[in-house]
């Protein structure tokens, strides 16, 4: 038995316990605080009632022509941008109660996604119409 090779491993393995303890004191205390402050959440609503107004006038989501403002474009861009984040773990801007928020009015966090699930309909629909699809 090699004491000096006991110790060793002994001293690495309760390194390893006291760092793994402060990752998750650590993490804990990020899941508690937004890493946003107070004004940006009141400008994230701002932008929120603006794609709210523009989803109820068009009956869907803005397009860059739709949209008058060039900066809600860019925020829906960020929201979709940090869900990714939020959804991966990683740090974000992003919460539940935003998630919530956006979907509760259908917000679509991917597009492609969405327009392929459009257009398999479209076909679908048409095959059901026609009896082909070609």
């Amino acid at each position: 038995m090699n004491t000096t090779e006991d110790n060793a491993n002994y001293l690495q393995d309760s390194i390893d316990d006291a760092i793994i303890e402060l990752l998750c004191v650590v993490k804990s205390q990020r899941e508690l605080k937004p890493i946003f402050r107070k004004h940006q959440g009141e400008k994230w609503n701002s932008y929120f009632e603006e794609l709210l107004a523009l989803h109820t006038e068009y009956q869907r989501f803005p397009t860059s022509e739709l949209s008058k403002s060039t900066k809600l474009a860019g925020w829906i861009k960020r929201q979709r941008c940090h869900y990714k984040r939020f959804q991966s773990g990683r740090e974000s801007a992003m919460t539940p109660e935003r998630i919530e928020k956006l979907e509760s009015i259908g917000f679509v966090w991917d597009k492609q996604e969405a327009l392929w699930q459009q257009r398999a309909a479209e076909l679908l629909s048409f095959k059901k119409a026609s009896g082909h699809c070609c």
